[in-house]
């Protein structure tokens, strides 16, 4: 018995003596082998091993960690990263141009410091700057997935969008709107600072601009809400934001407020914007109270509130397309707090406070009254005119306003039209392209506005033509005025010259009535012709008062 033992305890040592050396060699190969093969020579080569095992994974994981972020953070830090990222975006919104300036990441989010997008066919805006866009980024965002962020925020943007287009643009709904970042999920987006333009040209001009912007995807519907910066509509406007709801989706915007302040006053808004995302059809309609005037009726060329100023109550319409034209409807009756107010510029008032010693009319208030304006093709029509101010004036009739042809404006200044100037183009579309083409010289072009600073210099540089040129695009963006007014002052106005009382006999209420026709007047000299026939009338002792 005793050999047997001695010979089963000298193998078992052997084997103990075996299973350490080979474990030593495992421990030596790489830690991949050593899972592979140590089972093989049993438990307690493993149990052995175990710890270096665990210290080399440690180890192992430590190393990776760091060589992984190293990696990552050197291709997240990279250009062709940021730009792999904004080519998210531009796919999103329709475009594949764009321009990326500045990407940074901290921890889970990334952002851009400049996105600049040229709109695409499929896109709803022609040109589009986003300034800080971020939201959350994991870690394999643009590694092995694509960026597929639910909330968006935005420090800063601003979009023109689209107003017309070719036949197949023409076809896409705002649902372009809604697929915006569809593939990306967007739920939310936020914009402190937004701004967005529309139309063709000044007369179909309208902008949302510096509001701040949230919107929430709800069931396929976009609910937008603004808040400050500001409102306009070619020539509504520019009015405070002070609230407004908008809802998006494939059929249109839904207008559900829109509620506007200046000064005081305000107005109130509703309605729908529909048809093609490129040549959207406006209906709007609401209400406004005590809107200081020059935010409704406004003259260009002139200031217009050196001759007539005031607030104004009313209902208030917004329809048309914005390229084609964008009009403006309103029926104003003044309230108690509202008033229009003619000032002296006008030279009739001028006149008549000479002729009356009991009044001054060089500024007379009209606080009782109504009247009805539309606008369209670039003109202004006011009709309807009833306006009360006591027991010192009447105003009654309507007129309307023009942007003039090229003949009328070089009539005016007694310029020769030649083949230099381009055919007439005045449109009712008012069409971009027509109204740059509205004025054309072949021998150079001519900016519409030249810097104060140096218009004397330039203006030495000119030729006779170019200045010709110039000269006529001036007088092109000051409105004519042609209509049928009459203004009513007490009879007793006319107590200082009996030879007036015939011309302009009283009425049955006691008012004499002055005629007003304008044609093809400007805003400035709208009564001068009513003013020369006054004083003309009243003879030569009126002359020697006003020589004085």
């Amino acid at each position: 018995m005793y050999i047997p033992l001695v010979e089963e305890h000298l193998g078992q040592q052997r084997l103990n003596e075996y299973q350490s050396r080979v474990g030593d060699w495992i421990g030596r190969q790489g830690i991949l082998f050593q899972f592979r093969y140590a089972r093989r020579v049993g438990m307690a080569a493993m149990v052995r091993l175990l710890p270096s095992l665990i210290i080399k994974l440690v180890f192992l994981s430590i190393v990776a960690g760091f060589s992984g972020f190293y990696i990552l953070k050197r291709h997240y830090d990279s250009p062709e990263y940021g730009e792999k990222l904004a080519g998210y975006v531009a796919e999103a919104l329709g475009t594949g141009e764009v321009e990326v300036t500045g990407f940074s990441r901290n921890m889970s989010r990334g952002e851009f410091q400049l996105l600049d997008l040229k709109g695409g066919r499929k896109s709803f805006f022609s040109h589009a700057k986003f300034e800080k866009l971020g939201g959350f980024f994991s870690s394999f965002t643009s590694v092995i997935e694509p960026w597929r962020p639910s909330v968006i925020s935005i420090k800063k943007a601003d979009l023109s969008l689209k107003a017309g287009g070719g036949e197949d643009e023409m076809r896409l709904g705002f649902s372009s709107i809604v697929e915006s970042f569809k593939g990306a999920v967007v739920s939310q987006i936020t914009i402190d600072d937004c701004s967005f333009s529309w139309g063709y040209s000044k007369l179909t001009f309208g902008a949302v601009r510096n509001s701040s912007f949230r919107a929430v995807l709800q069931e396929g519907t976009w609910e937008v809400k603004l808040s400050g910066g500001s409102f306009q509509q070619n020539w509504f406007g520019p009015l405070e934001i002070e609230s407004a709801v908008l809802k998006i989706d494939g059929d249109g915007i839904k207008v559900d407020s829109l509620k506007l302040r200046a000064d005081g006053g305000g107005a109130d808004l509703k309605g729908v914007i529909s048809g093609p995302v490129n040549m959207p059809t406006f209906d709007l309609v609401g209400v406004f109270n005590s809107l200081p005037i020059e935010k409704l009726i406004k003259v260009s060329g002139v200031n217009t509130g050196e001759y007539i100023e005031g607030r104004i109550s009313g209902d208030l319409a917004i329809g048309g397309s914005s390229n084609r034209q964008v009009n403006l409807a309103g029926r104003v009756k003044l309230n108690e707090n509202d008033r229009v107010t003619i000032r002296e510029r006008w030279s009739l008032l001028r006149a008549l406070s000479i002729l009356d010693n009991e009044r001054t009319y060089l500024r007379t208030d009209f606080n009782q009254g109504e009247f009805s304006f539309s606008t369209g093709g670039g003109g202004m029509e006011v009709t309807g005119i009833n306006l009360n101010a006591g027991k010192k004036a009447l105003l009654r009739g309507s007129f309307e306003t023009r942007l003039p042809t090229q003949a009328e404006a070089a009539n005016s200044l007694g310029i020769k039209l030649t083949n230099n100037f381009s055919a007439d183009a005045t449109d009712s579309s008012a069409a971009q392209v027509l109204e740059n083409e509205r004025m054309r010289i072949d021998s150079r072009d001519i900016e519409q506005s030249i810097d104060d600073e140096n218009l004397k210099a330039t203006m030495g540089q000119l030729t006779l033509r170019e200045l010709e040129a110039l000269k006529m695009m001036e007088e092109m963006e000051i409105h004519r005025i042609k209509g049928d007014l009459t203004f009513a002052v007490p009879a007793s106005s006319f107590d200082r010259n009996k030879d007036l009382f015939e011309i302009y006999p009283k009425d049955e209420e006691g008012w004499r009535w002055i005629r007003i026709e304008p044609r093809d007047a400007t805003f400035t000299n709208i009564s001068d012709q009513a003013n020369e026939l006054l004083l003309e009338q009243a003879g030569n002792t009126i002359r020697r008062i006003l020589a004085r």
